[in-house]
């Protein structure tokens, strides 16, 4: 699993998923791919999303 992630301020955000405290997760790279680069299209250059892989450790607790 994969999610989106940017860093802003030195601080590391995840993207959550609509009206929820919960992190976006997404199945395969390509779908999250897909997602981050729609973001990147209306975001400024210093704040561009990028996809991390989710490990196992991380997908139980979020």
């Amino acid at each position: 699993m994969y999610q989106i992630t940017r860093t802003v301020n030195g601080k590391i955000e995840a993207l959550n998923d609509s009206n929820s405290p919960n992190i976006k997760q997404f199945l395969t790279l390509m779908d999250a791919e897909l997602m981050a680069s729609k973001l990147n299209k209306n975001t400024l250059p210093d704040h561009l999303w990028s996809v991390q892989p989710l490990n196992d450790e991380e997908q139980t607790t979020s």
